[in-house]
Order: structure tokens, then C-alpha cells, then sequence
């Protein structure tokens, strides 16, 4: 999962590259969003808003996202994670903007590869920071 997922999210992230995101998703993709952001959305929608954010990325602004788990279980062919994820701007000051969210993902092994088939994602009400994402373990603890 690690392989076929997590890392993967985090240099597309890093390279701003929406199209190796997007890849990472099942065709039947189900994005669900709560906090004061409630909507869902299948992989088509998904995508069209994915690849408009990453467009808005400015040129000049650094881009990471890094994650904390608290739960994670895995079958052959199905797994559930949980967890913090921490969005990082860094600015061209140095300055960074961090941002986090719960994510509650789903995955399937298809083809051999793990693809992500349900993400939901909350900032539950912005009460979430780096006492709660520190909380978690890291992808290389695990």
C-alpha cells in the first residue's frame, strides 16, 4: 500500500502533477468530504476539482503533503486507513502555511495494484493541528 499508494500521492503532491494523482484512484471511486465542505463525488467530478487545484498552484509556492496514520488493516485484496494529513505550502519567503485534515481511506487491490476506492476527508471544523498529526505514525513506522 505504501508502494502502490501512499508514496506515489506524496511525489505527485510534490510535483504537482494532477494526472499521477488522479491514476492512483479506482474507476469507481467514491470521494466523500465533510466538515463545513459536505459533498460527495465519483472519480469524474473528483478529477475535473483535482486538476483544477493543482492549476492553482503557484509556480513560486512548494507543495508537499505528509500523512499520520492511527489505524491501518489490510486483507489480500481490501484495506482501511486512518488518519492526519498535512497539507505544506512553502512560500517563496520560506514562509510555510500548513493546513490538516482526518482522511478515512479505503483501498482495493486491482490488477495486482492497490488503487484508492473511497477517501473521506474532513477538517472537523479546523480543531485538527501538529499536536494530533504528531500523535499518529509516520509511513516509515510502519
Amino acid at each position: 500500500i505504501n508502494r502502490d499508494i501512499w508514496l506515489p500521492f506524496i511525489d505527485a503532491y510534490h510535483r504537482k502533477n494532477p494526472e499521477k494523482y488522479i491514476a492512483l484512484h479506482a474507476a469507481d471511486f467514491i470521494r466523500a468530504n465533510g466538515g463545513k465542505s459536505l459533498h460527495t463525488a465519483d472519480l469524474s467530478a473528483y478529477a475535473k476539482g483535482v486538476r483544477a487545484s493543482f492549476a492553482r498552484y503557484d509556480k513560486n509556492i512548494q507543495v508537499d503533503i505528509d500523512f499520520s496514520f492511527f489505524e491501518r488493516m489490510a486483507s489480500n485484496t481490501t484495506s482501511s486507513e486512518r488518519g492526519i494529513y498535512k497539507l505544506i505550502y512553502t512560500l517563496a519567503s520560506g514562509e510555510k502555511e500548513l493546513y490538516y485534515g482526518r482522511f478515512h481511506v479505503f483501498h482495493r487491490k486491482i490488477g495486482g495494484k492497490w488503487k484508492i476506492a473511497v477517501d473521506y476527508d474532513t477538517d472537523d471544523g479546523e480543531k485538527i493541528g501538529e499536536t494530533q498529526f504528531k500523535a499518529g505514525k509516520k509511513i516509515a513506522e510502519l
